[in-house]
């Protein structure tokens, strides 16, 4: 009865790894690609136009028809939805959902009025940065200014869209002004009067829309903050969730003994925050530490856009999850160096990742460091990149087979234990990754042997053996390999990681 069991377990096995690395059919592929990038179904002569290439080729998958699908998305991303889509996309992105994707393509499609939703900066930056195919981060760097200009050749007539409200409008025209034109699919043409404003201090792309400075207002207590938190999120994918300081278990044990209930530590924590200033707490201190030398930076932001230069600090947690400080001259020199992160490009890859292939798409860490090479191969240029994302095997229903080195199958099965209170280290993006490992090389203590682990808790029904901990250490040690030919550390950053300290660093801090 056993062995017909363990039969039927592996012909089970075999039939549903089988079923899940089954490639879609062609006609079923042209159906998601073209939902994703124009939210509508294929035309009857989309479908026989990919009849027509399959009988053509003998060809009946997707894997064979590789260009043909390639130049069917090219075609779609110069359709009007496909604008309005990304449109909608980056506007939720930036705090705000302006208009609904289906109204700005018939806008698009009907002519513009200056009063339409359309009508406004950002719709015309990302119009432009889509239509030349430029590096998505022109979305936040670009000093471009495109003013759209409707049924009007007069550009005085839309001067006071501009939010440069210490800079002469009147000198605006010798700061580098052309003539963009805006051609629409049903052959209208729409121009936009461009400005130059080329090493402004504080011009960066949708940062300095009005919509932006009006979704993230500012006061004399606000500080900027808003805005900041906004950076960290659009930017760096961190919600700026403050760092809590938690007891360990053994305090915990040493205070009930001590008769201090749970509900008593709470009502002095309520009590303190209202006796204490805030800030001065070192849960609000966590925040305000990365925010505020920021906020310096944003100062040039705070009535309008202002040629006033202001210095700050790029504060953010590096990928050994130790904070680094990156001096800024002013609000667009903080734009530029941020593009720069691996951080960035990590938060950049995965957002364009969840708005094309959809949030359900779970990446493998090493597979996404491929896609994220790929980003930098394409030069970050929009439309290839979203061109690539749409022709991974993944997103066509295979899976891609990697050879794991052994010391990450070993370190797996040890970090596999910890799933139950956290999570799944292994399903994180790989600069997430890297921040969640230096924190895991803190709480087991792994540069000294573990002589002092943190986690697990004395009480977890799971305590490492010293081989364990051994395991994991070993797997760092290697540079924490995900395949054969990438690592996620360098050899400065594990001696980093691995190097012991006198100092005692808390787990959760």
């Amino acid at each position: 009865m056993k062995r017909l069991l363990l039969i039927c377990f592996l012909v089970h096995s075999v039939f549903s790894n089988a079923l899940q690395a089954q490639e879609l059919p062609p006609s079923v592929f042209l159906n998601k690609i073209t939902q994703r990038l124009i939210g509508s179904w294929p035309f009857p002569a989309d479908y026989e136009s990919l009849d027509k290439e399959m009988k053509s080729k003998n060809c009946s998958t997707v894997s064979c028809m590789d260009s043909y699908f390639r130049n069917y998305i090219k075609k779609l991303m110069n359709r009007p939805e496909f604008y309005a889509m990304f449109y909608g996309e980056v506007t939720e992105r930036m705090g705000y959902k302006s208009p609904a994707s289906p109204l700005l393509s018939q806008i698009i499609l009907s002519g513009q009025d200056f009063q339409d939703p359309s009508g406004g900066r950002d719709f015309a930056l990302v119009y432009r940065t889509l239509k030349d195919n430029r590096p998505f981060d022109e979305l936040f760097t670009s000093q471009i200014i495109t003013d759209p200009v409707y049924k009007t050749n007069d550009v005085s007539a839309n001067i006071g869209a501009y939010d440069l409200s210490t800079i002469d409008v009147s000198k605006l025209r010798n700061v580098g002004q052309s003539t963009y034109r805006i051609e629409l699919e049903n052959g209208q043409t729409n121009e936009a009067a461009e400005y130059n404003l080329k090493d402004h201090p504080n011009i960066a792309g949708l940062f300095t829309t009005r919509k932006f400075l009006l979704r993230y207002w500012n006061s004399p207590l606000n500080q900027n903050r808003k805005r900041a938190s906004a950076f960290f999120r659009i930017m760096m994918c961190d919600s700026m969730s403050p760092a809590l300081e938690r007891e360990s278990q053994r305090e915990k044990e040493m205070r009930l003994a001590l008769g201090r209930s749970d509900e008593q530590v709470i009502v002095d924590e309520v009590r303190k925050v209202h006796a204490d200033k805030h800030a001065t707490q070192k849960d609000c201190a966590a925040c305000h530490n990365r925010l505020d030398p920021i906020g310096k930076s944003m100062r040039g932001l705070e009535i309008g856009v202002s040629s006033e230069a202001f210095k700050g600090n790029l504060r953010f947690f590096n990928s050994s999850n130790e904070m680094a400080d990156i001096p800024v001259n002013n609000f667009h020199d903080l734009i530029t160096k941020t593009t720069a992160q691996p951080k960035y490009l990590d938060c950049q890859t995965n957002w364009m990742i969840e708005a094309f292939l959809g949030k359900d798409l779970n990446l493998p860490s090493h597979r996404f460091s491929e896609v994220v090479a790929q980003v930098e191969k394409r030069k970050r240029k929009l439309k290839d990149v979203v061109e690539d994302l749409l022709m991974i095997p993944e997103f066509r229903g295979l899976r891609v087979k990697v050879i794991e080195p052994a010391s990450l199958i070993a370190a797996k099965a040890v970090l596999s234990n910890c799933t139950d209170c956290h999570s799944d280290t292994f399903a994180m993006r790989p600069e997430q990754m890297k921040s969640r490992l230096s924190r895991i090389a803190v709480c087991l203590d792994l540069p000294n042997e573990s002589k002092g682990a943190q986690m697990p808790p004395s009480d977890h029904w799971w305590q490492p053996s010293a081989q364990e901990y051994a395991a994991v250490k070993s797997w760092i040690r290697e540079g924490a390999p995900l395949t054969e030919n990438s690592k996620l550390f360098e050899k400065n950053e594990v001696n980093q990681l691995l190097t012991p300290s006198q100092e005692i660093r808390k787990c959760r801090q």
